[in-house]
């Protein structure tokens, strides 16, 4: 926690703020966010009583917006960045499906027994199930084609959590392409973005 705040403490480097370090060091907050939002609000609550003078109270209101900009715009990095590791996911899964790697693109599915897609023949559960299935509907790479995923978006649910909307199509050399649409829940495991529900059609 001490960790977490050291910015901010740095940030509003006086000698009433800095006392309040150990007691803050006592709250158990789940994300920098609400480590900084609760020290704006000590560092509010001391500058009400302390900053007389209007040019101190003007002083305080523009650091806090700042650091409210600050916090929006970390949120705003940090989906970015989970939008372009999903997309890289997706990318490694028709890079390994073209190539006739069925085990390579089911590396952006959750290994579990959970793991539920719903298709053509309904709900299945689990990874193995789920590898099964692609084998039988699509026999070797001449059967598998090139994949090609378009029209994607991606929404960040939640820091851990996002839903990814989309088309897919199979082109062949030999005969009429096939395409449908999809729909993913991604989850963030162990660092890592995987689907954990797969509904295509």
């Amino acid at each position: 926690m001490v960790r977490k705040n050291r910015a901010v403490r740095k940030l509003l480097n006086c000698g009433t703020f800095k006392a309040a370090a150990p007691v803050i060091a006592l709250f158990d907050m789940q994300d920098a966010k609400d480590a900084i939002l609760y020290e704006c609000s000590l560092f509010c609550n001391y500058a009400s009583i302390n900053f007389k003078t209007p040019g101190m109270r003007i002083f305080n209101y523009f650091l806090i917006v700042a650091l409210f900009v600050g916090i929006n715009g970390l949120e705003a990095q940090n989906a970015d960045t989970a939008q372009q590791e999903i997309i890289r996911v997706l990318e490694t899964q028709t890079k390994a499906w073209t190539e006739g790697d069925i085990e390579g693109f089911m590396s952006g599915y959750w290994d579990n027994d959970s793991l539920r897609f719903i298709g053509k023949k309904g709900l299945t559960f689990g990874w193995n199930p789920v590898l099964e299935n692609y084998k039988k509907s699509y026999p070797g790479k001449a059967g598998m084609g090139t994949l090609n995923f378009e029209k994607l978006q991606v929404e960040l649910l939640c820091e851990d959590a996002a839903f990814v909307t989309g088309s897919w199509k199979l082109s062949y050399p030999d005969k009429d392409s096939v395409g449908g649409w999809f729909s993913l829940l991604f989850k963030k495991i162990n660092g890592h973005w995987l689907i954990v529900a797969d509904h295509s059609s």
